[in-house]
């Protein structure tokens, strides 16, 4: 009982601090992170490129989507991307369409993911991070957004001011 009380006194001070460092949120931008919206974005994260994948490059910065290339072989594609911002967190929606990059249906200030054929996402991740995804990419048409909303009207939807890029596998 006694080793149990002393444990117990030790390990307090810890979980109080613990405590106060999740809870806390001064509005500042962390470390690693950035805030958008009233939320945090954290660092992207880089996965190594599969031996057998052809990279891809994509920069993402307000308010553009701009791969390094337009066009590339269909097969296991590695997609390595740069949020430049400067400022906004970004994320990289892969949407297979025959669709133009502004002729997406557009509700709520945002594309309605349930009514397109996202293949895969890189969830948003501050600026000045990298993150990567790898997709096995049939031939045909694509499309790379930025499908993040915010609350100021003055930006609004990351779509509508311009992040989306035609893509096309071979």
């Amino acid at each position: 009982m006694a080793m149990r009380s002393l444990r117990a006194l030790l390990l307090a001070p810890l979980l109080v601090a613990g405590l106060a460092v999740g809870c806390g949120d001064d509005g500042d931008e962390g470390e690693d992170g950035h805030m958008a919206g009233g939320h945090m974005a954290e660092a992207g994260v880089v996965s190594p490129k599969p031996a057998d994948a052809t990279q891809v490059n994509v920069t993402l910065r307000e308010w553009a989507v701009a791969p390094a290339q337009p066009t590339m072989k269909a097969g296991k594609v590695y997609f390595l991307v740069e949020n430049i911002g400067p400022e906004h967190p970004h994320e990289l929606v892969i949407i297979r369409t025959n669709l133009g990059p502004l002729e997406l249906p557009f509700k709520d200030n945002k594309v309605p993911e349930d009514q397109v054929d996202i293949l895969d996402e890189i969830e948003e991740f501050a600026p000045h991070s990298s993150a990567s995804l790898t997709l096995e990419l049939t031939p045909g048409r694509y499309l790379l957004v930025c499908n993040i909303t915010e609350e100021d009207p003055q930006i609004g939807s990351h779509y509508k001011k311009g992040m989306v890029a035609a893509f096309t596998a071979e």
